[in-house]
């Protein structure tokens, strides 16, 4: 067995669905341990573990600014941003402590419209803890730092601990095929900061395609 976790075999159809989806969750949602900060950032989603996640943060004895970006409108209407900000405060954060920006509608402009906001509020910030779903972590922490290099940006999904993965269903399956060919397509487009994709994740990406017909 490979380090990685799939056998170096060349037929896909002779894999393990469950250990390919590891590899491919791992490349991912990189680890990271928590670090000093001094800006939480809320990348818009569907995640609700995203508010409770940033609170918990907040908590963590520095009381940051927490940044909610995101413009996409739920079925209530309500912007990510705006029901993450709402749920921020149902959990204590002060609402002078939250900025609010509800108009950027991909990961590039989460960045660029919720740091301005962020500037224009009179926040300063050098250490970011960028706050995903776990899905997009490798995906909006290159976006980040391609887009502020100059910042010290480290990631926080929602998992909380690195070696925590959400249960591999076809859902969860089809969403990690589709984020790896987002990273794909972004570094293509020089959207994000270079990514090596090794080649144990292209197999295991093609034995999850195989096995829950994606």
């Amino acid at each position: 067995m490979s380090a990685t976790g799939l056998e170096d075999l060349d037929d896909v159809r002779t894999q393990d669905p469950m250990r390919a989806f590891d590899v491919l969750w791992d490349f991912l949602v990189p680890a990271a341990e928590p670090r000093p900060n001094d800006l939480i950032f809320c990348f818009g989603s569907r995640d609700p573990a995203v508010p409770r996640r940033a609170a918990e943060l907040h908590a963590q004895g520095t009381a940051a600014p927490i940044v909610v970006s995101g413009g996409v409108a739920h079925e209530n209407g309500v912007t990510e941003a705006a029901g993450f900000a709402c749920a921020l405060t149902d959990l204590g954060v002060p609402a002078d402590r939250i900025v609010t920006e509800s108009a950027s509608l991909h990961t590039g402009e989460n960045v660029t419209l919720g740091l301005s906001a962020a500037r224009d509020a009179g926040f300063t910030f050098s250490r970011v803890a960028l706050v995903t779903w776990p899905v997009a972590t490798r995906r909006s922490l290159a976006t980040f730092r391609h887009l502020e290099p100059d910042l010290e940006a480290w990631s926080a999904p929602t998992t909380r601990r690195p070696d925590v993965r959400h249960r591999g269903s076809a859902k969860t399956a089809r969403s990690c095929v589709e984020e790896l060919e987002k990273i794909r397509h972004h570094a293509e487009r020089g959207w994000i900061v270079p990514q090596t994709i090794p080649s144990a994740v292209d197999r295991a990406a093609d034995v999850l395609r195989l096995h829950h017909d994606l």
